[in-house]
């Protein structure tokens, strides 16, 4: 957040100061603090509200909305870079899901849950 957003330190030091504020360890809870607390708010990634079928809103940054289409377009700017990383010697299992996300149906599947494809 401190790269993305300018001028957030303060306030993210505030936050951690103050009583009684839940704190999440994990992205999962942190999404379940964010649904079980009205009026919350959490960071997250389109994919995880996406995929995990969330009942919670993207908020739009400089009245810009987080969807698939502005981040194609490059109005959104807020995004993270996800690298499929693997050793020298793939399994059979591991060689078949590389394969499914370089696929046209893994790249729906990527679309379809928040991702820009390849």
């Amino acid at each position: 957040m401190k790269a993305g957003f300018k001028g957030i330190e303060p306030a993210l030091a505030k936050a951690r100061a103050t009583q009684g504020i839940p704190v999440a360890s994990t992205d999962q809870q942190a999404l379940d603090k964010a649904e079980a607390l009205p009026g919350s708010q959490t960071t997250s990634t389109l994919t995880a509200i996406i995929a995990e079928g969330r009942s919670l809103k993207p908020i739009a940054i400089d009245g810009v909305a987080p969807t698939i289409e502005n981040l194609e377009n490059g109005s959104y700017r807020h995004f993270k870079t996800l690298y499929l990383i693997t050793g020298a010697n793939l399994s059979p299992l591991a060689q078949e899901f590389t394969d499914f996300i370089r696929s046209a149906e893994g790249a729906r599947v990527l679309r379809e849950t928040g991702n820009l494809p390849l």
